[in-house]
Formats: structure tokens, C-alpha cells, sequence
């Protein structure tokens, strides 16, 4: 194609080289075997003749003298290639010992992550995003961890995640096939629940309110009617509130102080 050597001329030249490099990417990333093609139609067109006429020799030569002997000889033989992990080999097979015979390939292996009943809905849910080429390390370990944890700092409800650990225990009963929909994140919805109880009694939230359990360090000096009448306030130690004695009991015991949060909400009524 003749672009000229105008403006329009480059900016189509541009755009074909950056399709070109896109689809260059596209293709190494499925692995997919790059050939060689000329610039000009006439050269591709001879190629194209040339590989035809090729493909005509071969078939003649090698397939045709030997449909009959191949299929008189290979009738009752199954032959295929596939890739098994290492591990598994004595696995592969039926009441007949089957013949295996490993090949010599460049073709990096596909990718194989040992999962079980447990760590199989995690696996999924990172597969969804990507799945990791051969010997690089799996995402899904830490997902097991991190992905529940950082749901819960979001949700930090412990009433809610009591009732959400109940219907995850429920379902991660193996009779409870019948809920599909859910059986396969059945162990994802229970510990996102254990680590939102987790976290919903360090936020001292309770279906959004605030259960006072292990108590309060925090006194304030002032007034209740002063309190009620301001629209916003801290507890401020060193001003308006006073700690009880300074020893390990007087500080709150686990999680945040229900007196912040009452008062917060109060104020904000």
C-alpha cells in the first residue's frame, strides 16, 4: 500500500505499526507460532501459492498411500497428547496398562494447581482474574487470608457475620448440594464471616449498634445535658473526662470504647 509521505500518510503508517505490535503481543500470549509475511500483496499471494502447493505434495505422498494400512492396523488403538502432572502418573490408566511415552516439546506446560474441597473456590476466584503461567507462584495461597480479612475490615459487623457464619456452616454441609449457587464459595462465605466477627467486636458494632461488654475507661466530668446539647465532641483526657486508675483494668479491655461511640451517635440525633 502506497501511504504517500503527507501527514495522512504517516498517521496511517503509525497506526498500522501499533496494530501490528498489539496483535504481536496478542499472539506470544497464547503462544501462538509466528511466521514470517511480506509487505507486498504480489509476494504474499506467491507464498501463499507456494505453501498450497506444498501441503498438495505432502498429502500425496504421506496420507493417501497409507489410509488403508492405517486404519487396519490402528483400528482398535487410541492414541492422544496430552499434558499430566508428574505426580499423577500412576493414576492415568484402566483395566488395561496403558503406554506412555513422554515427549520432547518447547511448549511451556499448562498451568497446575494442586486444590482441595477447601482451597477450590478460592483457586476459582483467582483464575477468574488470570491464571498464572507455569512456575510462577499462586495467588490463591494468600487469598485464602487476605481476602476474607480485607472483607471484614469493610463489613465489621459481628451481628450480621454471626447470622452469615450460621448460613456458612449450613451450607458447607455436603447435603447441601442442592444450593449450588452457593456451594462452591461455602468455606469463602465462612471465614469472611469468622473474620467480620472478628472485626465487628474490635469496631463494638452489633447489627450498627454499640453493646457495652467489657466496659469503659472513659469518665466525662461534664454534664449529660451539655453532652446531648453538642452537635459534635471528642473525649479529650485531658479535658472534660478522666481516666479511671491507671492501672492494666482501667483501659478497655478489647476493641474500641463504647462510650465513643455512644456519645458520637447521640450527638449526631
Amino acid at each position: 500500500m502506497d501511504l504517500g509521505g503527507g501527514p495522512d500518510g504517516q498517521h496511517q503508517q503509525l497506526i498500522r505499526d501499533q496494530l501490528k505490535s498489539r496483535v504481536k503481543k496478542i499472539c506470544e500470549g497464547f503462544r501462538a507460532t509466528l511466521y514470517p509475511c511480506p509487505d507486498q500483496s504480489t509476494d504474499r499471494r506467491e507464498m501463499a501459492v507456494g505453501v498450497m502447493q506444498r501441503l498438495e505434495d505432502l498429502m500425496a505422498v504421506l496420507v493417501r498411500p497409507t489410509t488403508i494400512a492405517t486404519e487396519s492396523l490402528w483400528r482398535q488403538l487410541r492414541t492422544s497428547r496430552v499434558a499430566c502432572p508428574s505426580t499423577r502418573d500412576g493414576e492415568v490408566g484402566s483395566t488395561i496398562a496403558p503406554v506412555l511415552n513422554v515427549m520432547v516439546t518447547k511448549e511451556a506446560p499448562p498451568t497446575f494447581f494442586r486444590t482441595n474441597k477447601f482451597t477450590q473456590g478460592f483457586q476459582e476466584m483467582i483464575n477468574s482474574y488470570g491464571i498464572a503461567t507455569y512456575q510462577e507462584a499462586n495467588p490463591a495461597f494468600w487469598t485464602v487470608t487476605t481476602f476474607p480479612f480485607l472483607f471484614a475490615v469493610m463489613f465489621g459487623d459481628a451481628g450480621h457475620a454471626t447470622i452469615g457464619l450460621c448460613v456458612g456452616l449450613w451450607i458447607a454441609e455436603d447435603r447441601q448440594r442442592n444450593v449450588k449457587i452457593f456451594f462452591a464459595g461455602r468455606y469463602i462465605i465462612t471465614l469472611m464471616a469468622m473474620f467480620s466477627i472478628y472485626t465487628g467486636l474490635i469496631y463494638n458494632d452489633f447489627f450498627s449498634k454499640s453493646v457495652n461488654v467489657f466496659g469503659s475507661s472513659w469518665k466525662p466530668t461534664s454534664k449529660e445535658e451539655d453532652l446531648l446539647s453538642l452537635e459534635s465532641d471528642m473525649i479529650n483526657p485531658a479535658k472534660g473526662a478522666t481516666r479511671e486508675a491507671p492501672t492494666p483494668s482501667a483501659w478497655t479491655r478489647f476493641g474500641k470504647s463504647p462510650k465513643t461511640k455512644s456519645y458520637s451517635s447521640t450527638a449526631s440525633k
